[in-house]
């Protein structure tokens, strides 16, 4: 199991993947690609691709630390990547080696597949009825949640069963089917 990334490095893995081929990416885009490359990693390898939590905002699913470093840039298009430093020294990081060829092939394939989609299409999604946001916007009415975060758990549950149909007893390896359809995950549920 590899440690999760620091969401610096990934949200530059996730421009730079999309000035190559082409696509728009803003704060907005970025911070819901993310999530959905989290989401989908967290199903697939049943482990966090990233160093941080989502918090359920307005416009769905945010990084506050992300949330953070790019608000000063505002809704325009980001191309320039952000500046990463170890917290410690100060010293900016060698990004390459921060993140392993698998996730990194992994946020590459999310990014080309999500970034095609508009921000509003995005938050679209984000904000499905049942979903993770949803629910912890509902259950934040009944009960207290300190920054909004959305579990790992709750993420988990819905799209094991959005993308997979598994038997959602968390407590068993024994992953049951409804079907024995193979569709890439990411896009089950998503065309």
């Amino acid at each position: 199991m590899s440690e999760p990334v620091d969401v610096l490095v990934a949200a530059n893995a996730v421009i730079r993947v999309a000035k190559v081929a082409g696509l728009d990416i803003t704060h907005l885009k970025l911070q819901k690609i993310l999530y959905f490359a989290y989401a989908i990693f967290l199903v697939e390898e049943n482990e966090r691709l990233l160093d941080a939590e989502f918090e359920a905002w307005q416009y769905g699913p945010v990084i506050r630390e992300l949330y953070a470093e790019l608000k000063p840039r505002g809704a325009s298009e980001l191309v320039d990547p952000i500046r990463v430093v170890d917290p410690a020294t100060g010293v900016p990081l060698q990004e390459e080696a921060e993140i392993d060829e698998k996730r990194l092939a992994f946020l590459q394939r999310i990014t080309l597949f999500y970034g095609k989609l508009t921000s509003g299409q995005l938050v679209s999604k984000s904000h499905a009825t049942g979903g993770p946001w949803s629910v912890t916007v509902e259950e934040a009415e009944r009960e207290l949640n300190v920054g909004m975060i959305i579990s790992d758990e709750t993420i988990r549950k819905y799209y094991r069963q959005q993308w997979l149909g598994a038997n959602l007893d968390t407590n068993t390896e024994q992953k049951k089917f409804e079907d024995d359809h193979d569709t890439p995950i990411a896009t089950r549920g998503f065309r």
